[in-house]
């Protein structure tokens, strides 16, 4: 009984309450921080984060700033040691040209007759000539007041070789007024040895050049590059096509090259009538290797037409200048690259570049790059040369 009556009394509390809260005679039970009767001073502050959470999250942002940090060191130090390796690479590539033009004027020394009364060309490309700029430079200043004009610029080119600027000016100077008059070799009688000297701009076959077909081909401007032993050798003044050095993106060496077929084969049976094939000698091309990469330079062949190499490339311009090269409307037409700040344009040479998918070629701004570029690529010009019978 008395369990029943606690029971009860229990029962009858609970309705109570439930029903004081009903009519609000007794007010619900308020969570601090809702109530929005209630002063703030009187909510309890949010829990703060703990000292070893934040510690954690600090060290998390200063990693990723670290490894941030590392990687633009890492860039800056490609981008250093990158620079430092060109910049070695291009030294070296000065240093063997230097050497390829030396051995190229050993190679001419001794294949000319020694010369015991009066110094000649072959005299001062010897080696062992001590002379210096200054003293090359009188050589060639008393065969140009003697008007020898052939051997004063023969001694100024060894002289501005050394750096001397006197001997360059000079040269420019001689070039300038022997290009005129310019012989036609196709409407005039053959020309002796006498009558063609280094620097003369000749005219000799036809090819299309201004890109209009209506008017058929344009005769093809020759610069002579140097004469001896009664033959001359001819560079074309412009850039005449724009050819890939071969057709395929593959290894190739100038032996095997399409472009060398293309001389040889459609070039020369289109440029040049029976009577000029007759007067343009076939020789033998050695093909070296490339000193600053060692690719390998193929076998010698035997052309009528061919491309400079970068040491003949070396040898027979007086300077960068001299070797720039700007191309017809009908290279250009054919895709010839064309420099935005000198009109000039890329033209290849046969030596292998860096690797033996590349070729050597010369800049719009006269320097020979011998890595090279893709065998492949469309947009270098063509500058033909060969060996002319005077």
């Amino acid at each position: 009984m008395k369990n029943r009556a606690l029971l009860m009394f229990a029962a009858l509390t609970a309705i109570f309450f439930l029903f004081g809260m009903a009519v609000g005679q007794i007010p619900l039970p308020v969570i601090p921080g809702t109530d929005p009767t209630e002063d703030p001073a009187d909510v309890p502050e949010e829990t703060p984060v703990p000292e070893w959470i934040q510690t954690q999250q600090a060290i998390q942002m200063m990693q990723t700033e670290i490894i941030q940090t590392q990687e633009a060191i890492a860039v800056m130090q490609t981008q250093a040691v990158w620079d430092i390796t060109l910049e070695a690479v291009n030294a070296e590539q000065t240093r063997i040209a230097q050497t390829q033009a030396a051995f190229g004027a050993t190679q001419t020394q001794a294949a000319e007759p020694a010369v015991t009364s009066t110094p000649k060309f072959s005299d001062a490309q010897d080696p062992t000539n001590k002379a210096s700029a200054d003293e090359l430079f009188r050589k060639g200043k008393t065969y140009y007041e003697k008007q020898d004009y052939e051997e004063a610029v023969k001694w100024y080119r060894l002289a501005a070789d050394q750096g001397d600027e006197l001997a360059a000016q000079a040269l420019k100077e001689i070039m300038r007024w022997t290009v005129t008059p310019t012989p036609t070799l196709t409407q005039t009688p053959k020309p002796t040895a006498v009558s063609v000297k280094a620097g003369n701009i000749i005219t000799f076959g036809h090819y299309e050049q201004d890109n209009n077909l209506k008017n058929g081909p344009e005769p093809i401007e020759w610069r002579v590059l140097v004469v001896e032993d009664a033959r001359a050798l001819l560079i074309s003044k412009y850039g005449l096509d724009a050819k890939p050095y071969h057709e395929k993106d593959e290894s190739v060496t100038w032996e095997k090259c399409s472009l060398r077929g293309w001389l040889n084969e459609e070039f020369y049976n289109k440029a040049f009538d029976s009577s000029e094939k007759n007067r343009i000698l076939q020789i033998t091309i050695k093909n070296l290797k490339n000193q600053s990469y060692g690719t390998k330079g193929g076998n010698d062949t035997r052309d009528h037409i061919f491309l400079l190499s970068f040491d003949e490339a070396n040898l027979y311009f007086v300077s960068n200048d001299d070797r720039m090269c700007q191309s017809s409307d009908y290279a250009k037409e054919n895709g010839a690259s064309i420099d935005r700040d000198n009109g000039n344009s890329s033209w290849w040479l046969r030596s292998p570049g860096w690797m033996a998918i590349s070729a050597a070629f010369v800049r719009p701004t006269g320097n020979i790059n011998y890595s090279g570029d893709y065998v492949h690529r469309r947009i270098i010009v063509v500058r033909p040369a060969f060996w002319l019978d005077l």
